[in-house]
């Protein structure tokens, strides 16, 4: 059982809580994933990225195999008119599926006028 207080991340089988800050991405594997911290080794859990996702709504979905911690983008790149890329703020460069591009860039500019 996965427990979430208030602005932290408890994971089974570890005594510690993470706080949501400094998770920087989830990567989906099959029926694991793996949790990508500020400062740490990432963490596998297992656990689907689909589970996880519904555990922590405010993260997006930026393709199939990656959810992003919204408080961790840097910037978002375009590589191309289909490609787009999310950089993170350890430099970490995750892929935009195509059909998600439209969804973070208007995310990406709100995020950015609210700031």
């Amino acid at each position: 059982m996965t427990r979430q207080r208030q602005g932290f991340l408890r994971i089974r089988g570890s005594k510690d809580h993470l706080p949501l800050n400094q998770i920087l991405w989830l990567e989906g594997d099959g029926n694991y994933t793996r949790i990508h911290l500020q400062h740490a080794t990432p963490t596998l859990t297992a656990k689907t990225l689909t589970r996880w996702h519904e555990q922590l709504p405010a993260f997006i979905r930026v393709n199939k195999g990656a959810l992003v911690n919204p408080e961790n983008i840097r910037m978002g790149t375009y590589v191309s008119s289909k490609e787009m890329l999310v950089e993170l703020s350890d430099g970490t460069r995750v892929p935009v599926s195509r059909r998600r591009i439209a969804q973070i860039k208007e995310l990406l500019t709100s995020v950015l006028k609210s700031s």
